[in-house]
């Protein structure tokens, strides 16, 4: 019964502060799609098969390193937007007899909804547009695009935890 009230305050306090979390909602799936393209062409197969493929692989690899970085602290420092927006908010419940617990678990489960929201939208819009992008850098090399689709689990798999160690850290972060 009282999870079920934490799970309702944390959706209706993401409803309430819409104007603060859509940005930070939006930075989330941004970020995933950056993260999971670059890996997703890095680890192409057909990138092999291309005059320079390899070297273009081992850049986009690069690319990856560079990108989870920029990702983890694009995504701190925008989370750390809210947690001062809504320092009040908690200092709210504290007064009206919450204790850090249970204001701890309405954050945990407003991350976790945001986390999964913003990781379905990401990964779904990546894995549509990822051939889009492969032809793009194929055609710039100036080679003909191979027939074929391909979804890159270990991409969607680094992607999809590395998202979501950095929301355990955010989590942690703002208790």
């Amino acid at each position: 019964m009282t999870r079920g009230i934490y799970s309702k305050l944390a959706k209706n306090n993401i409803f309430k502060n819409r104007r603060i979390y859509f940005p930070f909602i939006l930075s989330v799936i941004l970020s995933t799609f950056m993260l999971y393209m670059i890996s997703s062409l890095a680890l192409n197969p057909n990138l092999k098969n291309i005059p320079g493929g390899k070297d273009l692989a081992s850049i986009l690899g690069l690319g990856r390193i560079v990108t989870s970085i920029f990702v983890f602290i694009f995504l701190f420092y925008t989370n750390s937007f809210i947690v001062k927006r809504r320092s009040k908010e908690f200092g709210l419940y504290g007064i009206l007899g919450m204790e850090k617990k249970h204001v701890s678990k309405v954050v945990f489960l407003e991350n976790a909804f945001i986390l999964v929201f913003s990781l379905i939208i990401g990964l779904v819009v990546s894995v549509i547009l990822d051939k889009l992008f492969f032809s793009i850098l194929i055609k710039m090399i100036g080679e003909k695009v191979p027939l074929g689709f391909y979804i890159s689990k270990e991409s969607l798999i680094f992607t999809a935890l590395f998202i979501s160690a950095i929301f355990l850290l955010i989590y942690l972060n703002s208790l």
